[in-house]
């Protein structure tokens, strides 16, 4: 077994048998070069346990509408399209949401993620529109508040699971 980061330009990939995508903790920093070189792999039919097709349709959050398509159960999100401003308390009003979380749909772990409320709408909304000039991004209803508050931690989204 051999460590590799996927952006090592002196990293031949196709001397390995197989390649296992483990932690590309920063592909959302460039997403577009993360992209070539999953496109790079494919083409030259780098074994990719994780499917590059498949890896590629998960960077961008936006595959959670297809679940909500699909039936499946997911947190309540909305898509902010990049350069589409829009009023977060009116957003909020229409979701019935009194909290939010804001981030980008393009992110890994908590990067450029933060809380937003009913309470600080007005005073959050210049870093909304500062955020969706530069990106698409994703707003979604808070961790049900009963689990938090029985002391319980948990939360869910489409792609992580973390057990009550």
């Amino acid at each position: 077994m051999t460590a590799a980061v996927w952006n090592d330009p002196a990293v031949d990939w196709r001397q390995f048998a197989s390649v296992v995508i483990r932690a590309a903790w920063d592909y959302h920093l460039d997403e577009a070069r993360y992209a070539a070189w999953l496109h790079r792999c494919e083409t030259e039919q780098v074994n990719l346990w994780n499917p590059a097709p498949a890896v590629l349709a998960n960077i961008d959050k936006r595959y959670l509408a297809d679940f909500v398509d699909a039936g499946v159960a997911i947190v309540p999100i909305e898509y902010l399209e990049r350069g589409r401003r829009q009023s977060l308390r009116t957003l909020l009003e229409r979701r019935n949401w009194t909290r939010a979380v804001v981030k980008p749909a393009v992110s890994a772990s908590a990067y450029r993620t933060w809380r937003t409320s009913l309470a600080t709408a007005a005073a959050d909304q210049k870093q909304l529109d500062e955020e969706v000039m530069r990106r698409s991004l994703l707003v979604r209803s808070p961790t049900r508040s009963s689990r938090r508050e029985s002391g319980r931690s948990c939360s869910s989204t489409a792609s992580t699971v973390t057990p009550c």
